[in-house]
């Protein structure tokens, strides 16, 4: 009795490539008519209904869907056949003639793929698929390459046991993932041959860019057990060789090519008598001559790199929670008081949404300090030891974190601040907003050594914001100089104040009596933008005048500052006293202190400035950023130019021998930031942003800010 075979031709370019598959499948059908009864399926994507030939629906069956993805199409046909062995041969594509005559004899619980691929079109090779035996370390390279070409056969039984669950989608990926998922075996019949088109001048198996059409596998922690070893290459930076490997490609290319000509490897022969045959059939697969094989490509398996890669995807996904409801982006956590905003969202979050998987991704090559203050229940990745290990940014960008963001689908995608982050949703934002919502947040604009402005929210393409719920901002100065001086649309920003609470509620409010001497402190990172020399030149100039004020300062270089090694010299020539870094302010004795002073050339609204106006400590600082936004004579002792020393020098004299008056203005302050910076407000806020968290639905609460921006 012969078997019935069923193959599904998914068509979706244009239509009339589908014209040389059905032509080598009848030729294979007519040599396998003794054992096998084929019968042959279009599923045609509705848009190329009217360019299907009448030639090819002579011969089949055509079934018009309303989608152009190919495991849709394929699936489809798929799940409507009624025969005892189905497969799948992509319109452009061709099989040897003897392709039916070895499905007839698949086993049960197996798929076979051709044993040979040869390429055509754009580019020309050769490769042997691989077998395997379900999730195994062939199928784990799934994540980042495509493995085997699209031409399969299986039992029926088989096939439902991979398609089951539904629709498939992202193409033949998506399909010998299934196989994978399930731990179908895949077998190659010796001998046997593929012809595949290729569209574009791609490599055929290895993808250059991310899965952004969810395929279950991806985020199967089974793929991750076990994946390739990852060597350190500390002596050889990923960007160094990235940037060599470009230089070289040419020769590299040269050579390939002159080592291909000088010493050809034989195609076998089985394949060039099916090329030669297949060549009546489809002219654009070029001939096979006698040289064929000092010319054509190999396709062999994948580089170290692609491995490297491929690697440290799966390591990640290991690491994460099977499921994620919000993905947070930042470069790290540490010092910053950015940082510390970064832990009242998820501190929100977590109160909010108690159920929730919640996520934190530190995407830049530092290792964070703070982990230990992430609020319990939020999982914590970092790339850090990854990019340690020669995987590229590139890669991270290209195709791992948007692979990653597709595959999990997050209900929210915020960035802090991290390149990797914006830069992704720079470039895949339009799709990835399909299924997330995404959110960014930028604080302030730094600059260079040599004075070139420099922010993440800089040099992006014009429809950059198209696909961002929001830009969730610190001060309002901050988002209307980016309206203003870059032309940012008003309605994307809005100005979510930080959280600030007191470390010690009777802690160190100034006294009624002078003080003999004026304790005061500076806080902050030690790069340029906080202009810790300001401070160091206050500090010398009230040495040299012998005035009653002793200087203390906290902090850490990050970015770094060619000025810092002076600066430190003067501080210690003045008197100043240096403390070690803090990772919160409850930490700091405030009780010693009688001022805080903030000598920065840029900021948002400074964290510092808002916890020491918590405490009751008045506030020196310049109105430069958004700082005006709660700094006034009422407030504290605000200073027009960031740079104007004796304006300083008066300010804190003033306090100093004014200590009523600075109570006035600490206590005032202190009652402001307490009421418009507290948790509840906080929440408050986050909670009317329409599609943040998983249950809101309501209606935009910042319309008057964004209005004000105009």
């Amino acid at each position: 009795m012969r078997v019935r075979i069923e193959i599904v031709i998914p068509v979706w370019r244009h239509g009339r490539e589908a014209v040389p598959t059905v032509r080598s499948l009848l030729e294979s059908a007519e040599a396998a008519s003794a054992v096998a009864q084929t019968s042959l399926v279009l599923a045609v994507a509705q848009s190329c209904a009217d360019g299907l030939p009448a030639v090819v629906r002579s011969h089949a069956r055509v079934v018009l869907i309303g989608d152009s993805d190919a495991a849709v199409l394929a699936g489809r046909g798929l799940s409507q056949s009624t025969a005892d062995v189905v497969g799948v041969v992509e319109a452009g594509d061709l099989v040897g003639v003897d392709w039916l005559s070895a499905a007839a004899r698949v086993a049960r619980g197996e798929v076979i793929r051709p044993e040979f691929i040869v390429t055509f079109g754009q580019r020309t090779g050769i490769g042997r698929q691989p077998t395997s035996h379900g999730i195994d370390q062939v199928s784990r390279l799934l994540a980042h390459v495509d493995v085997w070409a699209s031409i399969f056969a299986a039992r029926a039984d088989t096939v439902r046991q991979a398609v089951a669950a539904g629709d498939l989608r992202g193409g033949s990926l998506a399909l010998a993932a299934a196989f994978a998922e399930e731990g179908i075996a895949v077998r190659t019949p010796i001998g046997s041959v593929g012809f595949i088109r290729r569209w574009g001048s791609e490599h055929p198996f290895w993808r250059a860019g991310p899965v952004l059409e969810r395929v279950p596998l991806l985020t199967d922690k089974r793929l991750a057990t076990d994946p390739p070893p990852l060597p350190v290459r500390a002596l050889r930076p990923a960007r160094i060789l990235r940037v060599a490997g470009r230089l070289v490609k040419p020769w590299r290319d040269a050579l390939s090519s002159f080592m291909r000509r000088s010493r050809p490897r034989p195609v076998p022969t089985s394949v060039l008598a099916e090329w030669a045959t297949l060549n009546s059939i489809e002219p654009l697969l070029p001939y096979p001559r006698k040289d064929t094989g000092a010319w054509i490509e190999r396709w062999g398996p994948p580089t170290p790199q692609i491995v490297r890669e491929s690697s440290a995807y799966l390591r990640i996904i290991d690491a994460l929670p099977s499921s994620i409801d919000y993905l947070y982006f930042a470069p790290w956590l540490r010092t910053g008081g950015g940082d510390s905003v970064l832990i009242e969202y998820l501190s929100s979050v977590k109160r909010q949404d108690p159920q929730a998987s919640v996520v934190l991704l530190t995407t830049e090559p530092v290792i964070s300090t703070r982990l230990d203050q992430v609020p319990a229940g939020v999982s914590t990745v970092e790339l850090a030891p990854l990019l340690a290990r020669g995987v590229p940014r590139d890669a991270f960008v290209e195709w791992i974190v948007p692979q990653l963001i597709a595959q999990y689908q997050p209900h929210t995608v915020h960035a802090f601040n991290s390149t990797v982050g914006f830069d992704v949703i720079e470039r895949h934002g339009p799709r990835l907003s399909q299924h997330s919502n995404l959110f960014l947040t930028s604080f302030a604009i730094d600059r260079s050594e040599d004075g070139e402005a420099l922010s993440v929210m800089f040099l992006r393409t014009p429809g950059f914001l198209d696909p961002v719920s929001k830009v969730l901002v610190d001060s309002q100065s901050y988002a209307t100089r980016l309206v203003h001086e870059h032309g940012y649309a008003p309605e994307k920003f809005l100005v979510q104040r930080s959280v600030v609470s007191s470390a010690r509620r009777s802690a160190s409010a100034p006294r009624d009596e002078a003080a003999d001497v004026l304790r005061v402190f500076w806080a902050g990172r030690f790069d340029l933008p906080k202009r810790l020399d300001i401070y160091a030149a206050l500090a010398a100039r009230a040495a040299e005048r012998n005035m009653p004020i002793e200087f203390h300062f906290y902090g850490q270089e990050v970015m770094g500052s060619s000025g810092l090694s002076e600066s430190l010299a003067v501080l210690d020539a003045a008197g100043a006293v240096r403390h070690p870094p803090y990772a919160s302010f409850a930490e700091l004795p405030l009780e010693v202190f009688g001022a805080y002073v903030l000598t920065s050339e840029w900021e948002g609204i400074p964290l510092t400035v808002l916890e020491a106006m918590c405490e009751g400590i008045p506030v020196v600082g310049p109105l430069v950023g958004g700082v005006g936004e709660v700094l006034s004579d009422l407030t504290g002792y605000p200073i027009g130019r960031f740079d104007d020393i004796e304006a300083y020098l008066d300010a804190l004299l003033a306090i100093r021998n004014n200590p009523r008056d600075a109570r006035g203005r600490a206590e005032f302050a202190k009652a402001r930031v307490s009421e418009e910076f507290s948790v509840g407000a906080f929440d408050a806020r986050l909670t009317t942003l329409v599609g943040y968290f998983r249950a809101v639905q309501g209606s935009e609460a910042d319309a008057s800010a964004a209005s004000s921006l105009s």
